[in-house]
């Protein structure tokens, strides 16, 4: 299964987003702010899902998980946002988060994070943060969904790869 799962954002996690997304600021780093905003919700996320046993058929349900936001002072420019680190090993998840909340929309992935995905198959995790412009000019996050077996999905074409030139 691709998609291993898809959840609605609860409140308190709405929070943490908006708090790393501040209204105004200089619109040229919008996508900047926006991704940080989203890897700080999926940490969160990440962290009530693993502490509610939400994620337990997705990551193993005999294990605890530390969630590490490795970005979290500054972006490391890894082919991973997010560790989770448990006695079965380590798991890496890397955050996308679109403005568009529509699951048909591209994510941009580089050659880097698709090796890094190759090299760690069972290990490797995309999660998509989805959040809409309100009519105030904010931004709200909605729902995540966590997609795992990531490189085995571009070899059974369950993931489609765009190129952009």
């Amino acid at each position: 299964r691709v998609c291993a799962c898809e959840r609605p954002i609860g409140p308190e996690d709405a929070v943490e987003f908006s708090r790393y997304l501040p209204p105004g600021g200089d619109p040229s780093d919008m996508q900047q702010r926006l991704g940080r905003a989203g890897e700080a919700l999926a940490a969160a996320w990440l962290r009530d899902a693993v502490a509610t046993r939400q994620l337990d058929d997705v990551l193993g349900g005999d294990d605890r998980w530390l969630v590490i936001w490795r970005n979290m002072g500054v972006e490391r420019g890894e082919p991973w946002d997010i560790l989770l680190k448990g006695a079965r090993g380590e798991l890496f998840v890397e955050v996308k988060t679109t403005s568009v909340d529509d699951a048909r929309k591209p994510v941009e992935v580089s050659l880097n994070h698709l090796d890094f995905a190759r090299a760690h198959p069972d290990a490797y995790f995309l999660l998509r943060v989805y959040a809409v412009q309100t009519a105030d000019g904010a931004y709200a996050a909605r729902s995540v969904a966590l997609y795992g077996r990531v490189a085995e999905a571009i070899e059974t074409k369950a993931i489609q790869l765009l190129l952009r030139m």
